[in-house]
């Protein structure tokens, strides 16, 4: 999982990996073009990558306390405002609130557990 709350952590991500030009987009969009933009008080962009991905463990990156099971993607299926699915990868918001969201962009990967694929294709908007 590779989180991006500033346009320098996009360097996190090889520009040889099919989500650097998506990502790189939404940068531009999301955080780059909006001057008063903090990623605490207005979120960020998540790349959920494949090879390393367990839906069911807390994600403690995001949410350091995050120790049970509301703190999981599987939690967080139920929770998405919206979800596309563009060039491979499933685009899924996650609003906490007003301001606060996460931007999970999800690879359309076999392993995808199929709980949670019925999930981001029952909330997709497209």
């Amino acid at each position: 999982m590779i989180q991006i709350k500033h346009r320098r952590d996009l360097s996190k991500v090889p520009q040889s990996n099919p989500a650097y030009p998506i990502l790189d987009d939404l940068c531009t969009r999301l955080i780059d073009n909006y001057p008063g933009y903090d990623p605490t008080h207005d979120g960020w962009l998540i790349l959920t990558q494949s090879d390393t991905l367990d839906f069911s463990r807390p994600l403690t990156e995001i949410w350091p306390d995050g120790t049970d099971e509301d703190s999981t993607l599987i939690a967080l299926q139920y929770l998405w405002e919206g979800v596309t699915l563009e060039d491979g990868f499933y685009h899924a918001i996650y609003l906490a609130n007003n301001q606060f969201s996460l931007y999970f962009l999800i690879p359309n990967f076999p392993e995808l557990p199929d709980d949670v694929r019925e999930s981001l294709e029952h909330s997709r908007i497209d």
